[in-house]
This record gives C-alpha cells, sequence and structure tokens, in this order.
C-alpha cells in the first residue's frame, strides 16, 4: 500500500518524572522516561517503536494520546501543536487518534452491552441520531468479523479475541487517521494473534488508516510494521524501514536485541550476542552514550559525549559514534 505524507510529527518529546524518594527526602531527582524522541507517521503507515520494558515507548504513546503532559517538546498534528487543541480542534484530534490496548478485560465496560461499548465514543463526539450509530456500530463490528447480534452480548460472554475485536471496532467507529496499539496481542492466546494481527493488516489496506504499534515482540513488530524505531532508556538510537532494521541493523542495541529473538526458521542459525549488567537507572543516566557502559564497541568518546542521531545510510538513521554525522 502507498504511505502518504506524514501527518502526525513528534518532535523532541520529553517526559520527566518527579522523584519522591520518601517522607523526609523529597525532591530526589527526575525519572527520564522519554529524553528527546522523534519520529514522523504517515497515511496508511505502521510505525513500530520497540525496546525493553522501561525503555520509555508507552510513555511516548500516552502523549500521543494526550494522556500524558510532555516536559518538553511537542506531538504537531496536521502542522498544530496537539497540547495546545482546544474547543473543536482538540475533540477533532479526540477522534481522529484512537487507541488499542494490551488488556480488552480491563478496556471494556463489563455491564455494559457490546453495542453500548461501541456506540460510546459516537454519542459523545458526534451529533448522529440513534438510528445513525445503531448503523456505524453495525459496520464496526461486522469490519473485525463479528455479527450484530453481538451487540446484545456483554463483554464476560465473549473470548479474549473477541473482546479485542470489539476493542479495536470500537476505535473504528469513529473513523480515525491513526490508532495508538498499545501490545495489542501480548494479552490473548497464541492460537488467535494471528488472526487479530492480519485483521489489523486488512482494515489498514481497506481503510488507510495508519498506526503507531507499541510492542516488544520482534516477531509481530516485523510482520505489521513499515518502519521501526529502536528505544534504549528513554532514546530512539536507530530508525530505518522494517526491512532494513532486521537484515541491516546498525546500532550495537538493536544487534543484541535482535540476537536474542528466535529465528523464523530452525535451521536458521544467528550470532547471540549477551549484555553485561543491567540497564541502568533512568534516574541516573550514564553521561555521553546511554548504552555505553553494556556496549562491546565502546570508546572513549563514548563515555562523555552523546552521540546524534544521524544518517547512516539513506532512510537509516542512528545514535552510534561509530556512524560519524556525514559533513
Amino acid at each position: 500500500m502507498t504511505v502518504n505524507e506524514p501527518f502526525l510529527n513528534v518532535r523532541e518529546l520529553r517526559k520527566y518524572f518527579p522523584l519522591d524518594r520518601g517522607l523526609f527526602n523529597r525532591g530526589g531527582g527526575l525519572v527520564k522516561a522519554v529524553d528527546g524522541v522523534s519520529f514522523s507517521i504517515g497515511g496508511g503507515e505502521t510505525f513500530s517503536l520497540i525496546g525493553e520494558s522501561g525503555c520509555g515507548k508507552t510513555t511516548v504513546a500516552r502523549m500521543v494520546l494526550l494522556l500524558e503532559t510532555p516536559t518538553d517538546g511537542a506531538v504537531f498534528w496536521r502542522g498544530r501543536n496537539v497540547h495546545t487543541l482546544s474547543g473543536p480542534q482538540l475533540a477533532s484530534y479526540r477522534a481522529s487518534v484512537q487507541a488499542v490496548f494490551q488488556d480488552p478485560r480491563s478496556a471494556l465496560q463489563p455491564r455494559m452491552r457490546i453495542g453500548d461499548i461501541v456506540g460510546e465514543p459516537l454519542e459523545v463526539n458526534t451529533g448522529l441520531s440513534r438510528s445513525e450509530i445503531r448503523e456505524r456500530v453495525a459496520k464496526a463490528l461486522e469490519s473485525v468479523g463479528l455479527s450484530v447480534a453481538d451487540r446484545q452480548n456483554f463483554p464476560h460472554e465473549l473470548s479474549g479475541g473477541m473482546q479485542q475485536r470489539v476493542a479495536i471496532a470500537r476505535a473504528l467507529a469513529l473513523k480515525p487517521a491513526i490508532i495508538v496499539l498499545d501490545e495489542p496481542v501480548s494479552a490473548v492466546d497464541v492460537s488467535i494473534r494471528a488472526q487479530i494481527l492480519n485483521l489489523l493488516k486488512d482494515i489498514q489496506s481497506q481503510q488507510g488508516v495508519a498506526y503507531l504499534f507499541i510492542s516488544h515482540d520482534l516477531g509481530t513488530v516485523r510482520y505489521m510494521s513499515h518502519r521501526v524505531g529502536i528505544m534504549y532508556l528513554g532514546k530512539l538510537v536507530e530508525e530505518a524501514t522494517t526491512e532494513e532494521a532486521f537484515s541491516s541493523p546498525l546500532h550495537p542495541y538493536t544487534k543484541a536485541l535482535l540476537s536474542a529473538a528466535l529465528p523464523g526458521h530452525p535451521d536458521v542459525k544467528q550470532e547471540e550476542i549477551v549484555l553485561p549488567g543491567e540497564v541502568p537507572s533512568p534516574i541516573d543516566t550514564p553521561s555521553g552514550c546511554r548504552f555505553h557502559p553494556r556496549c562491546s564497541y565502546a570508546m572513549e568518546v563514548c563515555h562523555g559525549v552523546e552521540p546524534p542521531l544521524c544518517e547512516a545510510c539513506s532512510g537509516h538513521i542512528v545514535a552510534c559514534h561509530l556512524y560519524p554525522a556525514k559533513p
């Protein structure tokens, strides 16, 4: 499918949380959950953020969804800073950017019927009549492989996979331009993960919706994505097309991350890279390159100078002193 020009631009996004060390020791510093992340997403594109737990990828998603306010930086939607929007413009943005979260059981109101769950965003965000909402709900359910009869069910009457389909239908009801998918299949049975992923790809192909895909499952990311951003300790360390990122990774952390994933075929042999030590605390991040304490390629410059993101080759950017910026 053709990917359109970017309409969501994340620029130097930062989120610092104040640390409270206890009753008698307040003002204990900052947790730098996200520290200067930038990327863009075009229409019909899937951009994935990957990295170890705690790297900041979900915090980025929450700022895109306006669930967190950035400490610095901004999210631009069609050229406008979304954190300055108000009134009808803010309502339009909220309708255009929807979300599907990890656990459908906690995302669906257990006391509401499926038809009401899917229709609620339409009641809140549109002026549609009851009959128009019923029609839109029926189409949304049909688009995710559920029947009109499912409108009368409660969430507990459906399987985990069907519940996640309901969550997707609710996101689709407002006809969004982009959906944030935060670990959308990690809480469902392995046997139906492929069904959900294929459903998401079919919806993208038919409706042109873009996805911001958050996951630690590298196989899922490779299957779903057009482009990939790799995060480490709050920073984006590499960004490339999915094929480039998986076949020709540049950053030492990306190489280690991919080496830990299961190969696509049992006969494929791959080098295993074992990283020493633990991920440093986001409260006290290393100077220079944040990865240098665990990197076997670390040089003297890595200890004191933070590498900027630069283009190592066409469309492939990396933050590493092994790949100096081009003049």
